[in-house]
């Protein structure tokens, strides 16, 4: 818990370095005032790092050594307007953006194969864009999404099970 309730951090980078970086849970406890975070290596450990964090608005990463978003790991942001994702990753794990009520657009890089359980559950997503390379949609990975109008599949999207994808619309 090394930066709990730090009531003025606005920005966090983990850009720099090469190597896996292991979080203690709890490691942003309190610290509500986090408005950006740049992911720039795998992040282990915990699974929910900027859970709750309400004041958070973007997250970004352009490293393409990033292979996952753990579970959890921005759920309940509510301010969350902008995520830009690196090609490297391959999974999106469980609860990764649930209730993210003001992310509208979310780009799912190609390389992506699994979309945890309410991985995007109560986001304010407008359309979708499942990549080709998507072979597993966890249950409910977009229950509530209010304003989800477009699901588009990619040319040459794999088989998926209907049941698996039709369950998360309803």
């Amino acid at each position: 818990m090394a930066f709990q309730y730090c009531l003025g951090l606005i920005n966090v980078d983990f850009s720099n370095g090469s190597s896996t970086l292991t979080l203690d849970g709890g490691l942003f406890y309190g610290s509500n005032s986090i408005q950006t975070v740049h992911y720039g290596r795998n992040l282990a450990g915990s699974t929910a790092p900027f859970q709750d964090k309400t004041a958070l608005t973007t997250v970004t990463s352009n490293d393409n050594d990033i292979r996952s978003i753990p579970d959890y790991s921005f759920s309940g942001c509510i301010s969350l307007n902008n995520v830009t994702l690196p090609n490297s990753i391959n999974s999106i794990g469980s609860y990764s953006f649930n209730n993210c009520s003001n992310l509208k657009t979310i780009t799912i890089p190609n390389g992506v194969t699994e979309i945890g359980n309410i991985a995007f559950g109560g986001c304010g997503l407008t359309s979708i864009t499942i990549p080709e390379n998507v072979i597993a949609i966890g249950q409910e990975a977009f229950r509530y999404c209010a304003n989800l109008t477009d699901v588009n599949f990619s040319n040459g999207s794999r088989t998926l099970t209907l049941a698996s994808v039709m369950s998360t619309l309803t």
